[in-house]
């Protein structure tokens, strides 16, 4: 099922529980939700590191110096947007569905966070556990090539 539909159909009755991501994480409350358990929470409590969220991907067939530049272009776009919030809050207004601005920035502060701007060990270590437990749950084979630009 399509992620925003889930709180509509746990409302209404056809479902009994659903995962919620995105801004409905934020706001089930309002709407009468309880919540039973935070899979981000019970992930650090169980691996001891931060939750990855997403990701970008570029193919591993590309030049070095384009996957760089792929990357510090996002880079750059991330900390631009932090540093011109007003512009930036302008365009998302306008592509929100009913959030206010504080249910905006809490979005913004929990997906694109300093994470987003550089994984460092902490970053890169939550995403090899996340491998691992893949990995563990025969959900991939393992991977023979790195998965970060060095």
């Amino acid at each position: 099922m399509l992620f925003s539909e889930i709180e509509k159909n746990v409302l209404n009755g056809n479902f009994d529980i659903g995962v919620l991501i995105h801004e409905n994480r934020l706001t089930y409350a309002e709407k009468g939700l309880v919540k039973i358990a935070d899979l981000g929470v019970l992930w650090k409590e169980h691996n001891d590191c931060a939750l990855p969220l997403g990701c970008f991907a570029v193919k591993r067939r590309l030049q070095l110096d384009y996957k760089k530049a792929i990357e510090e272009a996002i880079r750059k776009s991330i900390i631009y947007g932090y540093e011109h919030l007003d512009e930036v809050m302008l365009y998302i207004r306008q592509h929100a569905q009913n959030m206010s601005d504080d249910v905006i920035l809490e979005h913004i502060r929990t997906y694109v966070n300093h994470f987003s701007v550089n994984l460092g060990n902490e970053g890169t270590s939550a995403i090899r556990a996340i491998f691992r437990r893949a990995k563990h749950a025969s959900m991939y084979n393992l991977l023979t090539e790195p998965i970060f630009i060095d």
